[in-house]
């Protein structure tokens, strides 16, 4: 018996060395040839010299997995009994960066809420997984920590998220939260998950028999395969396919500072022309060939590149190419955190909630780092920031993320001092 050169079975091989007998083997290249086929030589190989017979690559006994890194529990504990902490502290400092739109000097009225503060009451409204009312207390504790002026008006979150423009700004802030795990990742996964609205489509199985599905969406993410984090995005609807979105996501990971080497994908991205994205990137594509595909080269010499090591050395790459799990993964921590209902109604505004969905969740694998492996982000790196204190008063000093400590500071149980924030707050220092 030969071991298949997948590890997806075995096959029996008679008569070698025997006088007179006539030399079979039961794997399908043999039935369709009858001639000798690569079990049969190995066979004869390893009766000729069994001391120093040495197996081929991609050909030996299955390569046991590599050993999975231990978890250490006592990190992980202290990253989730932190999470919330931190996580208010790293989206104010993340959400600093937004882009304000140019203010007119000349157009009188109310001085609206800084885009940044709208932005920062999205994503924790999301994080939290309540309504815009019933998380309306939070963002009044926010406002008392000095994470925002003062507490807005329950309805600014939804607003906010049916507003196109800031559609931009949201994925501008998820580029930036993934950033600090940039030395991290080498490898990265692609793939789409579907995702359920609170809408239906409306269709007749039979004639008088009416059925209704869910109007779905898609999100397509490139994923780390370390750490999970999602830098880059796409929204789309649910029949678009896959493979289009491909160039798009590793490009602009590419353009974000990721450095990537490999990048893996199923066969829903087959194709050319990715193969071409990816050798004009200098990122070896992993996609697995469908039992039909001959391998030719057709202008992309990186498909036919990898057709041949796909056949001759499948092993090695279903070994890489077994790191696609981690983007499902990523996608099964991402529902059973935040779920897979989109609440919001129309296009723009679903678009923006899972944008705000996928930063909160960054942010949450950036705390967990923090503790594994001594991430310390740093989102800003501000000009001249507004300088208030928790009231709204402006003083001369505003405290900011220590990039250097990690300690937790004492609560406050009464109205905070000038420059000082509560106890969400990691250890600050002052800038004068």
């Amino acid at each position: 018996m030969v071991g298949s050169q997948s590890g997806k079975g075995i096959y029996h091989v008679e008569g070698v060395a025997i006088p007179g007998a006539f030399e079979s083997c039961s794997c399908p290249d043999f039935v369709e040839r009858i001639a000798p086929c690569k079990h049969i030589w190995a066979v004869r190989h390893w009766i000729r010299d069994p001391d120093t017979f040495v197996r081929p690559e991609g050909f030996s006994a299955k390569t046991p997995p590599p050993a999975r890194v231990p978890i250490n529990w006592h990190n992980y504990d202290l990253a989730q009994n932190e999470e919330y902490r931190l996580f208010n502290t790293l989206l104010r400092d993340l959400a600093w960066g937004f882009a304000e739109p140019a203010k007119d000097p000349h157009l009188a009225g109310r001085k609206p809420i800084p885009l940044r503060e709208q932005a920062f009451c999205a994503v924790q409204k999301t994080y939290l997984g309540f309504s815009c009312r019933r998380s309306h207390g939070f963002r009044a504790e926010a406002a008392r920590n000095g994470l925002l002026t003062k507490p807005p008006f329950w309805a600014v979150t939804s607003r906010f998220l049916c507003r196109d423009d800031v559609t931009s700004g949201l994925h501008d802030m998820l580029a930036r939260s993934a950033i600090p795990l940039i030395g991290l990742e080498d490898k990265c996964a692609i793939d789409s998950t579907g995702l359920r609205t609170t809408r239906f489509n409306y269709y007749r199985k039979e004639k008088y028999e009416p059925e209704r599905e869910n109007d779905w969406r898609k999100l397509h993410a490139l994923v780390g395969v370390k750490t999970h984090v999602m830098p880059v995005l796409e929204f789309t609807d649910g029949s678009v396919h896959d493979s289009k979105m491909f160039e798009s996501l590793l490009r602009r990971a590419l353009e974000n500072g990721f450095q990537f080497k490999q990048v893996v994908a199923d066969k829903g991205y087959q194709g050319r022309a990715n193969f071409n994205t990816a050798a004009e990137l200098e990122v070896q594509p992993f996609i697995p060939f469908k039992k039909n595909q001959t391998g030719e080269t057709k202008g992309s010499p990186m498909y036919h590149k990898m057709f041949l090591f796909f056949q001759l050395h499948r092993e090695q790459f279903d070994q890489i190419y077994g790191q696609r799990a981690q983007v499902e993964s990523s996608f099964s921590a991402y529902k059973q955190k935040f779920g897979e209902v989109i609440a919001s109604r129309n296009f723009d505004a679903q678009q923006n909630e899972v944008l705000c969905t996928a930063i909160a969740y960054n942010i949450t694998i950036l705390v967990r780092q923090m503790f594994e492996a001594g991430i310390l982000p740093d989102f800003l790196q501000p000009a001249s920031p507004e300088k208030m204190t928790p009231a709204g008063q402006r003083t001369d000093s505003v405290p900011w993320l220590s990039l250097n400590q990690l300690e937790v500071t004492q609560p406050v149980t009464q109205s905070p001092s000038p420059g000082c924030l509560r106890h969400n707050v990691l250890s600050t220092q002052t800038f004068m």
